[in-house]
């Protein structure tokens, strides 16, 4: 069965059909230790035959030399843990904590925040290579051929939700503050949601991934927003590292006037000086 998995999962849910594999291996040794009983028959026969070539005591040093090899083999997995783990502890891999860090410096939870949606390709008129790419969560970066999920938002404002009392999002999807698939049911209600949001007028601070579409679509000026670098990013794969940033767009006025006021008392995180 986890042979079957690896066909249907993506990568990053293989550690579920380990998992899988393990707690199999823990019901079999709950009422006692695997044995050779367990072995299938041909197993057994073709131990006794290769015992029978070899004789007992090269037969005992090719197993103890099998298992060494496996031990090895399952050091590398303990090793790229060790390097993930070390990782996870000394950088943020994720920009929750040190946006809800960053929010609460400069009381910005009392503004209104919009963040991004999700805009895919289409399901049909597409060829089966494009389809394909469209089940593993293919983007799209405009056209006739897109779809927008507006109920679908940037992960980051359902992550920092712990953090506060109320819903940061104010575009979020039914004023939840938690992703539900029920964005998926419901594809072709972008229209009316653009219309109400655009009806809003440019937010405080906008939380997005840049791209032209966001802002056009709302009717909001990317010239009244300052980018703002939030954290620095670092994320793991076994012994590999990859860095990154994340970023917020601060209207204009909030930026010089709240982040930037004459307050001594604040260390600006960007290292700007004060006015």
């Amino acid at each position: 069965m986890s042979i079957v998995f690896t066909q249907h999962f993506s990568t990053h849910h293989d550690g579920i059909i380990l998992g899988f594999f393990i707690a199999i291996l823990a019901i079999d040794c709950e009422t006692r230790p695997i044995s050779a009983d367990d072995w299938p028959k041909w197993c057994l026969t073709l131990a006794d035959w290769l015992i029978g070539q070899l004789g007992g005591r090269t037969s005992l040093r090719y197993f103890n030399l099998m298992k060494a090899l496996g031990m090895l083999l399952m050091l590398i997995g303990v090793y790229w843990t060790a390097s993930a783990s070390i990782c996870d502890i000394r950088c943020d891999y994720a920009p929750s904590r040190a946006m809800a860090n960053y929010v609460k410096t400069y009381h910005l939870d009392k503004y209104r925040w919009m963040s991004g949606w999700t805009r895919l390709i289409k399901m049909s008129d597409t060829t089966p290579s494009v389809a394909k790419l469209i089940d593993k969560g293919g983007y799209c970066a405009g056209g006739d051929n897109c779809i927008d999920y507006t109920s679908w938002l940037q992960r980051t404002q359902v992550e920092m939700a712990p953090y506060f009392k109320h819903n940061l999002a104010a575009n979020a999807y039914q004023g939840h503050s938690f992703a539900s698939w029920d964005w998926i049911e419901h594809p072709y209600e972008s229209k009316k949601d653009l219309a109400t949001w655009r009806s809003w007028g440019e937010p405080e601070v906008y939380d997005i991934i840049y791209q032209p579409f966001y802002f056009s679509d709302l009717g909001y000026d990317r010239n009244d927003y300052t980018k703002v670098r939030v954290v620095n990013l670092v994320t793991p794969w076994k012994d590999q590292r990859t860095t990154g940033s994340y970023d917020i767009y601060v209207r204009n006025d909030i930026y010089k006037n709240v982040m930037h006021s004459p307050d001594t008392g604040i260390t600006w995180p960007d290292g700007s000086k004060r006015k």
